[in-house]
């Protein structure tokens, strides 16, 4: 049964943190875009440092710098990624669990997939017939084997697109029950509903066109949406600009016949400022484009599932019901918000010209 944690529990479940699967945030961390624009810069550091440091202390050629720099690039980024991940993962199993409105409900799990997730059957989730739904958990770091197929587990809410699951020990036994009222299963697993998250349960499963109400109000907030997103991502840019101005400006200083510090970081502060003006001249322009873009024409609901970052695009991933069924789709990214979490209900809307524009939308 669902409930609220009393502060003892929650402290019991912070003090197990170790037990946390954390498949969800590893599918959301490997592909998260702030991600791959910090480790990118911090590669592209390491690449110019490493080659000037070697130029001068070991007096290299330029072709052993051409190579020191591509192999620090690469080797960099690994380490960089594994490192911002594995710190991501365990902060945010730490916010999670500092949650002031965290619950709890009890689960079984009921199948493993070779090296992709696992099912798991949640206490008290059933469909209109009584039988219980499937939840399809992405953990790819096998924290399931099937010899645990039939164990119990704990479900932790916090909000109805955020959870996470943990696993039992010997502490934390007692916080739910250690049957499920579902079991045994007598069906085929096949025969019962399954979905990767429960929001798939509460959205819609056909898009609806929009009333001229709707096209004024949807249009109001795309763009007041797509405006907030684009300030965060200046204000990123800039700290990303200035950094990178100064470090240009410091190596053009050290080299031989360089500009000294004096001359080079003024022009590079004052091109800096210049941008800055030119950004707030452009942003009401903007918004005039955005509001053109918003002629939509129809809405449907999808459930985010991750980022997909590489060197030319970003897209998403999303699972969405086509002709009955849950399919994982990829769209352009667009305007939806780095911080998306998994399981979050994302707007598809589809404009005038047939295009399709996803979106977090917070009414």
């Amino acid at each position: 049964m669902k409930r609220l944690c009393t502060e003892t529990e929650k402290e019991l479940l912070y003090k197990n943190k170790n037990q946390m699967l954390d498949g969800i945030y590893w599918t959301a961390t490997r592909s998260k875009v702030s991600h791959f624009l910090t480790r990118t810069f911090l590669s592209c550091v390491v690449m110019i440092i490493i080659p000037v440091l070697a130029t001068y202390l070991l007096n290299t050629s330029p072709i052993i710098s051409l190579i020191l720099m591509v192999i620090s690039f690469f080797v960099s980024n690994i380490i960089i990624f594994a490192i911002m991940s594995n710190i991501s993962v365990k902060q945010e199993a730490k916010k999670f669990l500092n949650k002031n409105n965290l619950m709890i409900n009890g689960a079984t799990i009921v199948d493993v997939y070779d090296g992709n997730g696992f099912a798991y059957i949640e206490d008290d989730l059933k469909d209109e017939n009584g039988k219980p739904i499937i939840i399809e958990y992405p953990s790819f770091t096998y924290d399931v084997t099937p010899d645990e197929i039939g164990k119990r587990i704990i479900v932790m809410y916090d909000g109805d697109s955020d959870f996470q699951l943990i696993k039992l020990n010997d502490e934390l036994r007692g916080l739910v029950y250690d049957y499920s009222t579902f079991e045994p299963i007598s069906d085929d697993l096949e025969e019962y509903i399954r979905v990767p998250h429960p929001n798939m349960l509460k959205i819609e499963k056909e898009d609806h066109m929009l009333s001229e109400s709707e096209k004024i109000s949807y249009a109001d907030l795309y763009v007041n949406t797509v405006q907030n997103i684009a300030v965060n991502m200046l204000k990123k840019s800039l700290c990303f600009i200035l950094v990178l101005d100064i470090i240009i400006c410091g190596l053009l200083s050290i080299a031989e016949g360089g500009v000294p510090l004096s001359k080079s970081l003024p022009i590079g502060i004052g091109a800096w400022v210049c941008f800055i003006l030119f950004c707030c001249v452009i942003m009401p322009i903007g918004n005039i484009n955005r509001k053109r873009q918003a002629r939509f024409e129809k809405v449907k609901q999808v459930v985010f599932q991750s980022y997909i970052t590489d060197e030319n695009r970003f897209t998403v991933r999303v699972f969405e019901w086509i002709d009955g069924e849950i399919r994982l789709c990829e769209y352009f990214a667009g305007n939806v918000s780095a911080n998306t979490k998994y399981g979050s209900i994302l707007y598809k809307f589809t404009n005038h010209k047939g295009e399709d524009v996803l979106l977090n939308i917070n009414k």
